[in-house]
């Protein structure tokens, strides 16, 4: 089965993910789960509204050795 070949390969591939909306529900849960799968020196770019929600999971993912985040209060309906 190739698909999952293909996602091992990639995971284990030092990333930069762009995460929108990482401080409730499906976002958070992306964030986290990729952060929890990722190689170090991956980097994760979290943006959101709530800025103390948004400095919560940024904590939360740099607790994985290696793992970097940058955080920017952002609006995407603005």
């Amino acid at each position: 089965y190739q698909h999952s070949n293909m996602t091992d390969s990639i995971l284990n591939k030092k990333s930069v993910c762009v995460v929108t909306g990482p401080t409730r529900g499906l976002g958070r849960s992306i964030a986290y789960h990729l952060a929890s799968k990722l190689p170090k020196d991956s980097l994760f770019i979290l943006l959101s509204r709530n800025e103390p929600l948004l400095n919560n999971i940024s904590d939360l993912i740099m607790q994985r050795e290696g793992i970097r985040a940058i955080t920017s209060v952002f609006d995407q309906g603005s």
